[in-house]
């Protein structure tokens, strides 16, 4: 035989007490769906500006860029250390305010850079 108070503790375990029933929306056939409006924001790439026209043929396994005295340089993919190789050798006075790089044909271009003003001390 159970006893009152084992009895009492099945009957709150096992029966919706506490619980919350789920309620189910009836959606009008009639009305049609919202659909979710979403903003696209489509940032244009920075246009750069031709620097020196150099015509680079880039190679497989070959990380290219300018080094700091803006010369092309590149260096083996995946190597932790090792020197960088000159490819060719640039003159060119970098201007303060632009970025410097190799763009898809091989060129050396500059482009603008924007961003947060400096704070001033």
């Amino acid at each position: 035989m159970i006893s009152r108070k084992k009895r009492a503790l099945r009957n709150r375990t096992t029966s919706g007490a506490g619980k919350k029933k789920a309620t189910i929306k009836k959606i009008d056939p009639k009305t049609p769906a919202k659909k979710p409006t979403v903003k696209k924001t489509i940032s244009k790439p920075a246009k750069g500006k031709k620097v020196v026209n150099v015509g680079l043929k880039r190679k497989q396994g070959y990380f290219y860029f300018l080094d700091k005295n803006v010369n092309i340089a590149r260096k083996k993919i995946g190597s932790k250390k090792g020197v960088n190789e000159v490819v060719q050798e640039i003159k060119i006075d970098r201007e303060p305010g632009y970025f410097y790089y190799i763009d898809a044909d091989g060129d050396v271009s500059r482009s603008k850079v924007t961003g947060r003003p400096k704070k001033k001390k």
